[in-house]
């Protein structure tokens, strides 16, 4: 074959192969579909629900899928590698203070939305000298907070007061509205139902213990073999944290229409999950040394913060963040 030809040829061959991988590459790849696993469809997870309904996610080239289960699981789920992440960080900063290799990489809430109410006869932490208190289980972070509210009236925990554990948020409403207990811990805005019936709300638990109690962990194994999906994982999360903090009206709207909330319970559930959330993902170490703290009696050696959290890729993301 003459030259003219074989250009010809290797012309014609390019331009079929270009055009022939042409729709292969215009093709959006299909998005990375990630688990993530919660325990109530609670407001602590409301800037996770709130990516997902913006785009933020999608926009970084992921499909959320959340699963709901109980925290034991979850946590189980997320060291076998079942699940990518986990946004139920108390109880996992347990097991990794007993060995898991898991970590939480972000904080959403690190001011517990637990409002601590009394019957209409208690009118300050004092009344509940020598009556029933009502906590989610024992060794809990909200069994912690009780705890702690009930020092802050000058009472002993162990002592002057009877702590029972009750399970969910409905069934200690449910104690306190029957007359069975005196006081418990129940999260916003379940509380204005009890305070609209005449009980008391007797403290803020937010104001006396700073635990982390929400966010997103992941597993050793995601940090060293996928730090790209967190990464991306993580810009999402701070664009929807950056919308809630500055749409304050919009953020309230969607409250109401997802949780079905009145005006009032929308406006105290938002207000306290802004003032709950800590700046751009980051809680200091006293709140992870917290929860660290309630573990004393399975792991009463010194446990560094480090064993529990890494925050590496969210200041990698941190640094080149441009709200």
């Amino acid at each position: 074959m003459d030259l003219p030809r074989r250009r010809a040829s290797a012309v014609s061959l390019f331009v079929f192969l270009a055009t022939a991988v042409q729709p292969v590459f215009s093709q959006p790849a299909k998005p990375e579909t990630v688990k993530v696993a919660f325990s109530n469809y609670g407001m602590p997870i409301f800037s996770l629900m709130l990516g997902r309904e913006l785009g933020y996610f999608r926009d970084e080239h992921l499909n959320v899928e959340m699963v709901m289960m109980t925290s034991a699981l979850g946590g189980l789920a997320l060291a076998t590698g079942d699940l990518d992440y986990n946004t139920m960080i108390g109880q996992l900063i347990n097991q990794a203070v007993s060995g898991s290799p898991v970590k939480v990489i972000f904080v959403n809430v690190n001011r517990p939305m637990f409002v601590f109410v009394g019957r209409p006869e208690i009118k300050s932490v004092k009344d509940l000298k020598g009556k029933p208190v009502g906590v989610g289980s024992h060794g809990a972070i909200d069994d912690a907070l009780a705890r702690k509210v009930i020092a802050s009236g000058g009472l002993n925990p162990d002592k002057d007061v009877t702590i029972l554990a009750l399970g969910s948020t409905t069934n200690r409403l449910g104690a306190l509205l029957a007359g069975s207990m005196s006081g418990t811990m129940l999260t916003a805005p379940f509380n204005l139902k009890a305070e609209r019936q005449g009980f008391n709300r007797l403290a803020l638990a937010g104001d006396y213990m700073q635990p982390v109690t929400n966010g997103l962990a992941v597993s050793d194994k995601k940090i060293k073999e996928q730090p790209d999906q967190i990464r991306r994982v993580l810009r999402a999360m701070l664009r929807s944290q950056e919308y809630l903090q500055n749409n304050k009206e919009q953020s309230i709207q969607k409250a109401m229409a997802w949780y079905k909330f009145d005006r009032e319970s929308a406006e105290l559930s938002y207000d306290m999950l802004v003032r709950s959330m800590p700046p751009k993902g980051l809680a200091p170490d006293e709140s992870f040394r917290a929860v660290i703290e309630s573990t004393k009696a399975r792991a009463p050696s010194e446990i560094p913060v480090s064993r529990v959290a890494d925050m590496t890729l969210l200041r990698e993301v941190l640094k080149e963040w441009k709200p």
